[in-house]
């Protein structure tokens, strides 16, 4: 007989998550979300767990899933990626400094620090406080009654 609390497919229906599947690929107790096949995968140490805990990793990735956008993942990191590598080119050849007025040049630096530490620091944070408030507000009722929580 099949167990119906391990049973990704099953679990996607019953609480309306995106396509699940085990993968052997990821360390025990992780979880991840395939971006481009919106796929939820799910490391094969979960078959051991109760389903709370699968609940639980499924939930927040199918928070990241539906919280996170183009302008998170990749417009962000991309434009960060190509101010880094503008101010190497300004400052490897004198040629283009010498374009630059000499009031900019120490702005440059601030705003590549800055938007380093966005892209390093503040922005995954947030990232994650989203997948778990979406995760909170998704929380199944009857496991809320039951006294099983996200957190």
């Amino acid at each position: 007989m099949v167990d119906k609390s391990k049973d990704l497919n099953f679990i996607s229906q019953k609480y309306g998550l995106p396509p699940m599947e085990y993968s052997r690929k990821l360390n025990p107790g992780e979880s991840t979300c395939n971006r481009i096949t919106g796929r939820i995968l799910i490391s094969e140490s979960f078959r051991r767990t109760d389903e709370a805990d699968l609940l639980r990793a499924a939930f927040h990735q199918a928070g990241r899933y539906h919280t996170r956008s183009f302008e998170h993942d990749i417009a962000l990191p991309l434009s960060s990626i190509g101010l880094s590598v503008s101010l190497v080119i300004v400052y490897l050849f004198p040629q283009v400094r010498a374009l630059i007025p000499a009031p900019l040049l120490p702005i440059s630096w601030v705003g590549w620090f800055v938007s380093s530490i966005a892209v390093l620091v503040i922005r995954p944070a947030q990232w994650e406080r989203a997948a778990n408030q979406w995760a909170v507000e998704h929380w199944p009722a009857h496991l809320r009654k039951k006294g099983v929580s996200y957190f």
